[in-house]
């Protein structure tokens, strides 16, 4: 009894998504709070645009942009940017997973597919690589941003041990990395002809 209990809330759940929930793309308003907390405030315009994200699904997000009368400040809505990139379909949420999939579960573009069409999201391959491509670039740049954190990290545990590793396809440039090998963290990587000397001091001072 208490199986057949069990097994029946465990299908109720798993038809619980937006696709079954809504029977059209619904809309969700988005403002401003500190445009109605602060000043004398108008409507400036209005925009919409479709959002995709793992919680929801597809979804349309219409922001009403304020702009302030007394000083002409345009206010925009953080709750909006902090779901998905400015002019961007799908959320940060979706290119991570996406991230997470193609380069730590070595997953291949036609299963993340079928994957994320069961959590009620239509994408195709194409988009799929480009998302890998993008969740590739944020973390780049989300490194670069974190240098100086992470050097401040590796002082206070007394330094790193550098580890430095090289790799190459037939004919391809070398990528070459340096981790630090007591927190296993990636410390920086770039792409040579081959490993001589001249190539890698310049890597080797920076790191």
């Amino acid at each position: 009894m208490i199986r057949c209990l069990k097994d029946h809330i465990e299908k109720v759940v798993e038809g619980v998504c937006a696709g079954n929930l809504f029977f059209e793309m619904p809309t969700v308003h988005f403002f401003s709070e500190e445009a109605f907390c602060f000043g004398n405030n108008k409507v400036l315009k209005t925009r919409e645009k479709k959002v995709v994200t793992l919680d929801i699904g597809a979804f349309r997000a219409k922001e009403t942009i304020m702009q302030s009368e007394d000083d002409g400040k345009v206010y925009t809505c953080r709750e909006l940017k902090s779901l998905a990139p400015h002019r961007c379909t799908f959320g940060y949420d979706v290119i991570v997973y996406v991230g997470y999939a193609l380069f730590v579960h070595c997953r291949s573009e036609k299963d993340i597919v079928s994957e994320l069409a069961r959590k009620n999201i239509s994408i195709s391959d194409r988009e799929v690589s480009f998302l890998g491509k993008k969740f590739v670039t944020y973390l780049a740049v989300a490194h670069r941003e974190s240098r100086q954190k992470i050097r401040s990290a590796m002082d206070q545990r007394g330094g790193y041990i550098l580890h430095v590793d090289g790799t190459c396809e037939g004919d391809s440039p070398h990528l070459f990395t340096g981790l630090d090998g007591i927190a296993e963290v990636v410390l920086d990587n770039i792409k040579i002809p081959s490993e001589q000397s001249e190539l890698l001091i310049p890597f080797f001072e920076k790191s």
